[in-house]
């Protein structure tokens, strides 16, 4: 009898703690909504405060908006030239450290007075540029095709060239200033400042010069290898003419490659266009690739004002509720 009696008096078990946790759970329902009444009453009477609390935040948002002197930006892409990115960063830490000292003999050298100084800024950043994939695979063609005249003493020097070349990044400078007038006056000063280094002007006509030196000498081997193909198609007409010495030979079986000297005429061709846009490029020791238009700047903070000052009068205004509210706590308890 009693083992019969167990499970029944188990479900009762069970049932009555089910009924607890739905009661638990239904308690629970009613103290947060409960909550929630109580915030709304708080709401409903503070809601004048709290109205103009917001009106106020948005008219002060506003005021900044136009009080807050606007600032003018410029950006500048400019390519150091001789490996002188070293010495670009340099002259703008330079400058920068100047501006927050108001160094007046170093600014009157440039040709800058500091009253017209106000606001002025200036930064550096590189331009990461990601080069073409068809541009790796035309210059190793050019260098495997160079390798077929390895006993040259011209393909050697260029192979050298193309070996030694080094990747020069771009730089972005960027001048922020206040008076419209002024500010890019200041400008065009600092960069000619830049290009004002004699070390490095000297290092300018020394590579100009190799420069040219490279175009007449890719000339002149465009001309070599003309008189080659020249001469060996006169010696296809010949069966029993012997090659010269000096001709240039393939794989060293006598044969002349017509197809890859053309293809390296070409080549050369290409680099003398390069080259002669080089010349231009680097006429300077910062060469100024763009200067842009002046835009307006502002901070950042004031481009949100309107909405997070009257966001942070409420939050004040809710803290300054719930100090007072635990301060009342305190003294219901006797706590102080």
């Amino acid at each position: 009898m009693e083992n019969q009696q167990q499970p029944a008096s188990t479900n009762n078990s069970d049932e009555i703690d089910l009924g607890q946790l739905f009661q638990m759970i239904g308690n629970g329902f009613k103290a947060l909504f409960k909550r929630f009444l109580m915030f709304f009453v708080y709401l409903k009477k503070n809601i004048v405060i709290l109205g103009g609390l917001l009106i106020l935040g948005a008219v002060i948002g506003f005021a900044l908006n136009f009080i807050i002197e606007k600032k003018l930006m410029t950006e500048v892409i400019v390519k150091p030239n001789f490996e002188s990115k070293d010495y670009l960063y340099d002259v703008v830490n330079e400058v920068q450290s100047n501006l927050k000292s108001r160094d007046t003999v170093f600014f009157r050298k440039i040709g800058i007075a500091v009253e017209h100084l106000k606001g002025f800024e200036v930064a550096i950043e590189p331009i990461q540029e990601e080069e073409a994939e068809s541009n790796k695979e035309n210059d190793m063609e050019y260098l495997d095709l160079l390798q077929n005249f390895k006993d040259q003493s011209f393909a050697i020097d260029i192979i050298k060239s193309e070996l030694f070349k080094k990747t020069v990044l771009n730089h972005r400078l960027i001048f922020k200033y206040e008076n419209a007038i002024t500010g890019p006056d200041n400008l065009h000063k600092i960069l000619d400042y830049l290009n004002s280094n004699k070390h490095f002007n000297k290092l300018g006509e020394v590579a100009r010069e190799n420069i040219q030196y490279r175009i007449d000498q890719n000339r002149e081997l465009i001309e070599q290898i003309d008189e080659l193909v020249a001469n060996y198609s006169k010696g296809l007409v010949e069966s029993d003419r012997k090659v010269g010495e000096n001709q240039v030979y393939l794989e060293k079986e006598g044969g002349l490659n017509v197809p890859s000297l053309l293809s390296l005429k070409n080549k050369l061709a290409t680099e003398i266009e390069e080259k002669k846009l080089e010349l231009v490029t680097t006429n300077e020791v910062v060469n100024v690739i763009n200067i842009g238009n002046s835009q307006v700047v502002k901070k950042q903070f004031f481009k949100k004002s309107v909405v997070l000052i009257p966001l942070l009068f409420i939050g004040l205004f809710f803290l300054i509720s719930a100090i007072r509210y635990l301060n009342k706590k305190t003294l219901d308890l006797n706590l102080q």
